[in-house]
């Protein structure tokens, strides 16, 4: 599966092959919070947290499934009550994934249940199967019953895997539990990485519009920004870099300090 993830589906071709959906979700985003801005009742504020975490859940699901939403979501580019809850039942997976647990140290006590941890995890592995299962089921049978014959999204990859004997690679089970484990890794870094960028740029105001004028030199004013400005938007990506170096993404990563 790892010689999968990397050849296959982390490919340079493979990201290529996904462009259009990234900038489909990109578009959506910037509705959004555009949407959020011109809301009354709200005063004009947008929730960075919820933004950032759905965007990371909506490309995801989007190079996956080839969907924004598991529901019907909102007319004004928001999430619906499904897409929420599939949000809230990452971040408990991820949260006590990582938490202390005393039976992670004396295995006899594992079953028991002291701090509640092992509950918490089945039940958020329960709600992600099925939101998930349904969808991976339904994409095999289409393609055993010879409906499907393109592929469109990774999860039309793993369906259609097969070795030279024409015999399908990972088994339903194996792409169930792949999909999971992209879906919770997946949305955690990113979004987590974008607030501490963001809050420590308002921190720092200098910062903040230097970003905001090498935004208005490479790209504009008239238009949104494009993949391909990246490789120019060098300040940028420095302050995205240094979020991760002052706020690593795990916990056992030496110290950082401000230098």
């Amino acid at each position: 599966m790892k010689r999968v993830m990397v050849s296959v589906m982390l490919s340079k071709e493979r990201h290529r092959w996904l462009h259009e959906k990234r900038v489909a979700e990109a578009y959506n985003l910037v509705l959004y919070v555009l949407n959020q801005c011109k809301n009354g009742d709200e005063g004009g504020l947008v929730d960075l947290r919820l933004v950032a975490r759905q965007y990371c859940c909506n490309v995801t699901r989007k190079l996956i499934f080839n969907r924004r939403y598991l529901g019907e979501g909102k007319a004004d580019g928001g999430p619906g009550f499904e897409e929420e809850e599939y949000i809230d039942d990452i971040f408990a997976f991820v949260i006590h994934l990582y938490s202390f647990c005393i039976s992670d140290y004396l295995q006899f006590l594992r079953g028991l249940g002291l701090e509640g941890h092992e509950r918490i995890v089945e039940d958020a592995t329960s709600l992600l199967e099925k939101y998930n299962n349904p969808i991976i089921k339904d994409r095999i049978q289409q393609w055993r019953d010879g409906k499907k014959h393109e592929r469109q999204d990774l999860l039309d990859v793993f369906v259609s895997l097969t070795d030279d004997s024409g015999t399908p690679l990972p088994s339903a089970d194996e792409i169930k539990a792949q999909v999971n484990e992209i879906m919770i890794t997946a949305v955690d870094n990113p979004s987590n990485n974008l607030e501490w960028a963001l809050a420590g740029m308002l921190n720092n105001p200098e910062t903040l519009q230097k970003a905001r004028d090498e935004l208005d030199t490479v790209v504009g004013k008239d238009r949104l920004v494009q993949e391909s400005d990246f490789p120019q938007l060098n300040y940028i990506k420095a302050c995205a870099r240094e979020a991760f170096r002052l706020h690593p993404i795990a916990q056992f990563n030496p110290p950082h300090v401000r230098d």
